[in-house]
């Protein structure tokens, strides 16, 4: 389970953020390509467990997914790839360009100052 390390990640990022703030994080937005495998739901669960007693404790992740975007080497056409095919629906290439799908970014952190 992957998501365990991702949120310690998150929970670390959003507090070296902090240094020499106050207030408390209310939410966090992340963007999350559907290529990186994390289970929303699991992901929050374990944010959850590491942000016990932190700055971090009790703040909505807010999750929006990417969709797998891909250009093909042989044809050009790009496309949004929602089954675990790869393959050029207009000409069958398998040779692509993966566009978009792998980010794991934080956009944007929520803070009610005190």
């Amino acid at each position: 389970m992957h998501e365990l390390s991702i949120a310690e990640n998150i929970k670390k990022v959003v507090e070296e953020s902090l240094e020499g703030r106050t207030g408390k994080v209310s939410c966090i937005n992340l963007e999350i390509g559907k290529l990186t495998a994390v289970v929303p739901e699991s992901l929050q669960f374990c944010f959850q467990f590491v942000g016990q007693g932190s700055p971090v404790e009790g703040a909505e992740l807010k999750i929006q997914e990417i969709s797998v975007k891909a250009k093909c080497n042989s044809c050009g056409s790009g496309f949004d790839i929602d089954y675990p095919l790869f393959v050029c629906p207009r000409c069958g290439s398998r040779e692509l360009k993966i566009l978009s799908g792998t980010e794991l970014f934080i956009k944007s952190i929520e803070i009610e100052e005190d």
